[in-house]
């Protein structure tokens, strides 16, 4: 938005500083006093254009037009110092092309052409234009020619998308055709999934069975074993098994006194060290014992627990403290979130 232009030194104006408002601008003014001046000003600066009998004031060496454009500063000078543009003090080539065009930061800060002036004498509105000249100013403001093209382009585009659906649609018919025709093989697939576990069981089955088999074999072999070592034994078998049993009975009775003597030893000893009751109490003494012992690893290991916590909660701390220090380091002083000191 213009915020301010002055001019210093052209046509009529020596010095002129106008404040634009925030809404529309109207001069206004007695006839032959530079408002149409202000307007060639304008052309000037926005499409450098200058006047036909020139912009420099008379007897003036050298003339500057200066617009603040939102917080921007656009001159434009003529003259002893140069014929030039600034923008925010640096100078700036013009534009390329036969005729010297405004730079294009300056243009693209503008964003101005020639349709966005009238002439004093210009028609204010296009209905008093014939169709021609109405065609010719819309084509200046929308590029007529471009919108021609653009829908060519939209239609060739369209077309083309259409021929690609019909035969995207085409070969989709024929897909779910391929489909139809091919709907036996999930079946097919299944069953034979099924034939193939059934092979699988049949295989393992098959091993199983020489298994047993070589078990079998191995069994008939340690029954034959078997027989024939029972025919050489039976010969001298109840000997044997009459000596073998008198033998086990006398080592069964010396056992049997050897154990009762130190068991009666041992009843006379409990009986004058311990007495029954004591025992009873000693059982008890012996189970609460277990039970705090229990509770001692218990409380051992939740002491354990509480001392990792707190060095976790210690470490938790100094990470917190060097991150402020980092972030306070980083700030140099200023707020987080609005970036003030």
């Amino acid at each position: 938005m213009f915020e301010c232009l002055t001019l210093s030194n052209f046509q009529c104006w020596k010095k002129l500083v106008i404040d634009f408002a925030a809404g529309a601008t109207s001069i206004q003014g007695p006839t032959d006093r530079g408002k149409t001046t202000i307007l060639r000003a304008l052309r000037f600066l926005c499409l450098n254009k200058p006047p036909k009998d020139g912009p420099l004031r008379w007897g003036a060496k050298h003339c500057r037009t200066e617009a603040i454009i939102d917080g921007h500063s656009i001159v434009r000078e003529q003259g002893s110092k140069g014929n030039r543009y600034l923008l925010d003090g640096q100078p700036l080539q013009f534009g390329t092309g036969e005729a010297r065009t405004v730079p294009a930061a300056v243009a693209q800060l503008l964003n101005l052409s020639e349709e966005s002036f009238a002439g004093q004498h210009a028609p204010h509105y296009w209905v008093f234009l014939s169709a021609g000249e109405v065609s010719r100013e819309l084509n200046g403001v929308v590029n007529l020619g471009l919108i021609d093209q653009t829908l060519s382009g939209i239609a060739s585009e369209v077309r083309a998308a259409r021929a690609e659906v019909t035969v995207a649609e085409k070969r989709l018919a024929e897909a779910l055709q391929h489909k139809f025709s091919l709907c036996w093989v999930p079946d097919a697939l299944a069953k034979w999934g099924k034939i193939v576990k059934l092979s699988e069981v049949a295989q393992q089955k098959r091993l199983e069975s020489h298994a047993i088999a070589s078990r079998l074999q191995d069994r008939v072999n340690a029954q034959r074993t078997s027989q024939n070592a029972t025919y050489a034994i039976l010969a001298c078998s109840s000997v044997v098994s009459s000596l073998g049993k008198a033998l086990d009975l006398r080592k069964q009775v010396d056992r049997l006194r050897s154990t009762l003597a130190e068991t009666v030893k041992l009843r006379n000893t409990a009986q004058r060290i311990i007495a029954p009751h004591e025992l009873a109490r000693l059982g008890a003494a012996v189970e609460r014992a277990d039970t705090l012992r229990r509770e001692m690893n218990g409380l051992r290991t939740a002491l354990t627990r509480r001392h990792e916590a707190a060095e976790t909660v210690v470490r938790l701390r100094q990470e917190a403290d060097r991150a402020n220090e980092e972030l306070a380091r980083a700030m140099q002083g200023k707020c987080p979130a609005c970036g003030r000191g």
